[in-house]
């Protein structure tokens, strides 16, 4: 499965700030620098314990074909992030990996690069490699997901008693582990990995709060019944 990349820069916080001010200053770019949004955050957070001592910048661009997004970059310490992206248009409410990792891909190599220079060799690190659904939940677990995806009903992938049973027994496999699948990673999993069609997507929504519920209660039963 792709996964959504990100960009870490470690070096001294001099630098780190340095940059961003290089970044800023870019005219005639694609992307711009959103003083606005970026003082917004910064006010909030310098009274929220968790990011304090962290410079939040936001860049934005109005370009249609990188999706109106908006370009979220924070330092703290002695590392610069590229954590978020989003985009201002309802109609690319929620960036696919593709279109993400096209966006950052873009940010960084004809935007951001031209603010950097040698002295930030070796310090750039972009993340987000393909993960293997296997090391994501364990190999018992994938073994009974793939035992159901490959026989259930698509149409109606947990309603039939055998499907159910697979289902159920996947959960049971899952919760054992103590790893989590998030939704997003499952959804992406039937639709890349599998190659379900999209117009299964109302039956994978399903199974994505049938997969959240199952869990939550699962854990519940285990936090609170089972002593």
């Amino acid at each position: 499965m792709k996964k959504f990349n990100s960009i870490v820069i470690r070096s001294d916080n001099t630098s780190l700030i340095t940059l961003v001010e290089k970044m800023k200053s870019l005219a005639g770019e694609d992307y711009c620098y959103d003083f606005e949004m970026s003082e917004s955050m910064n006010k909030t957070c310098n009274n929220d314990s968790i990011c304090r001592r962290t410079d939040y910048a936001v860049f934005k661009t109005e370009q249609e074909s990188l999706y109106k997004t908006k370009v979220y970059v924070s330092v703290k310490d002695d590392e610069l992030k590229v954590f978020n992206i989003i985009s201002s248009d309802s109609r690319y409410s929620e960036l696919g990996v593709n279109q993400y990792n096209f966006v950052l891909d873009y940010f960084f190599y004809h935007f951001m690069a031209k603010c950097l220079d040698t002295s930030f060799s070796n310090c750039i690190h972009i993340t987000g490699e393909e993960q293997q659904m296997d090391d994501l939940i364990g190999k018992e677990a994938y073994n009974a997901l793939c035992l159901w995806e490959q026989t259930c009903n698509k149409e109606h992938p947990i309603s039939h008693p055998m499907d159910e049973s697979k289902w159920f027994a996947f959960i049971c496999e899952l919760y054992k582990t103590g790893k989590t699948l998030h939704p997003k990673d499952f959804e992406q999993w039937l639709t890349e990995d599998c190659n379900w069609p999209s117009f299964y997507n109302n039956v994978i929504d399903g199974l994505s709060e049938s997969l959240e519920y199952s869990l939550s209660l699962l854990k519940f039963y285990g936090d609170n019944c089972s002593k």
